[in-house]
């Protein structure tokens, strides 16, 4: 009777909606927050958000839990922050300092923030900044200094290496976005604002030797943000707001030496679209964008393979703009952080897709009990397929995304495999009943199962 009891409360705390449909959900709603906003999802699915409080002047965070949303100041003089995840799921934030002018660098231990000054009173706040974290977990960091040059900042295991990237008679660097390719080199769009005129839209590239420069359009935009991703070809993909009129919401990207045309994804006719975009590839290499229709609704949109969607995911008010930031997670599901003009309040709005059972998935992972009790004896035994050789890993993680038992993480031959969990940490001791969840990585893909750890 307590076996079933148990699987009954086990299935009702994993029960979704069947209805696809935006989610939305309300953060932080004291003072005016989420003007300022940077969203990053980690090996568990959950949201992890930077973001402005500008009542208080305070650069806060906020990261789901798995079951609330859980909020702190990371630092009350600090705004324009980017987040990344590590592979251990902790938080790394590039920000401004209010005063003096300082690009600045948090990262959590896991107990608490650490904080580096990378540049020291030359940092243009209105220039923005942008994160993004190497394969051995190093921040890069590119950011525009005062006096118009586009910089870029890596960690190298021991200090902090800086170098310009693009240093013109003319302000260049605004609104930068960083992506980093297989070895690590690091790719850049920004623009260069032009006296008297609309601003060039430009890419910068390390070759491994020297910064490449490439001017995509002159008289192209207003310095509004942009953002950028390698396809599976290393060729960049950029998205922005284009002027003509009224802004335009634009996407083009390079071929081999080439920049193709420009492509029109959304246009609002006397009204400016494609303010505050945030762009990233799905798992097929499709863009998907966030994006607001002037400060009137936040807009989704993604490109099929054939052509262009978009869609309402929310109506705003106000005149703050939405300030969002995208996310996928690894089924492919857009998060986005956004803020709410009519009410100065952060939001999230998560896409929940229909639900399959799982019986009808197709996983990589058998479980043969997945609620089973460790004191007793139980163990969880995984049988996971590897479907060619590659890295793998197996790891359990806790509902916050505490790093709780791996299982196996090396390279492996294409086969079927199998590992017990005895129910105890890396430290040998017994884990507290509730749930966990398995995290399976393999050439290719990537899943999350869920177990069930009880008394008796």
């Amino acid at each position: 009777m307590k076996k079933i009891l148990g699987i009954i409360v086990f299935l009702f705390l994993f029960q979704k909606t069947s209805n696809a449909g935006w989610q939305i959900q309300t953060i932080d709603s004291e003072g005016i927050v989420g003007e300022q906003t940077s969203i990053a999802i980690d090996s568990l699915g959950n949201p992890h958000i930077a973001y402005y409080d500008s009542t208080n002047s305070d650069l806060k965070y906020a990261r789901w839990t798995g079951i609330s949303w859980s909020t702190q100041i990371v630092d009350a003089n600090g705004y324009n922050p980017s987040i990344a995840i590590d592979s251990s799921n902790n938080p790394h934030i590039a920000y401004k300092a209010i005063s003096p002018d300082n690009l600045m660098y948090a990262k959590w231990t896991g107990s608490s923030w650490s904080y580096q000054t990378i540049e020291v009173g030359n940092v243009l706040g209105s220039g923005g900044n942008s994160i993004i974290l190497d394969s051995g977990n190093n921040p890069h960091i590119s950011y525009m200094v005062s006096d118009g040059c586009l910089k870029y900042a890596r960690w190298t295991g021991v200090a902090w290496s800086t170098q310009t990237a693009d240093c013109t008679n003319i302000l260049a660097g605004f609104q930068s976005f960083i992506i980093l390719d297989s070895n690590n080199y690091p790719h850049i769009s920004y623009w260069e604002a032009v006296t008297g005129d609309l601003d060039t839209l430009k890419y910068a590239k390390w070759t491994g030797s020297s910064w490449s420069i490439d001017n995509i359009y002159n008289n192209a935009g207003d310095c509004s943000p942009t953002s950028i991703a390698l396809d599976s070809s290393a060729n960049p993909r950029i998205a922005y707001m284009g002027v003509a009129t009224t802004g335009v919401l634009k996407y083009v990207k390079k071929v081999g030496s080439s920049w193709l045309a420009a492509e029109t994804v959304d246009s609002g006719g006397t009204e400016q679209v494609g303010e505050y975009l945030s762009m990233k590839l799905n798992a097929s290499g499709n863009p998907c964008i966030s994006y607001c229709h002037r400060s009137s609704y936040l807009k989704y949109a993604k490109w099929s393979g054939v052509s262009w969607s978009t869609e309402t995911v929310a109506e705003l008010g106000g005149s703050a703009g939405c300030h969002s930031s995208l996310a996928l997670d690894f089924e492919g599901n857009p998060h986005i952080s956004y803020h709410d003009g009519a009410n100065r309040d952060l939001k999230y709005a998560k896409w929940i897709p229909d639900q399959i059972p799982d019986q009808e998935k197709k996983y990589k992972t058998t479980l043969g009990d997945n609620l089973f009790s460790p004191r007793t004896g139980g163990t969880a035994k995984i049988k996971f397929n590897v479907p060619s050789s590659g890295k793998v890993s197996l790891k359990i993680y806790d509902l916050s995304g505490k790093l709780v038992r791996t299982l196996f993480d090396s390279d492996s031959g294409a086969g079927d495999f199998q590992k017990d969990w005895n129910g105890k940490d890396d430290s040998g001791r017994y884990v507290v009943p509730g749930v966990y969840l398995l995290h399976y990585v393999y050439p290719g893909g990537k899943e999350v199962r869920k177990i069930g750890v009880k008394n008796k």
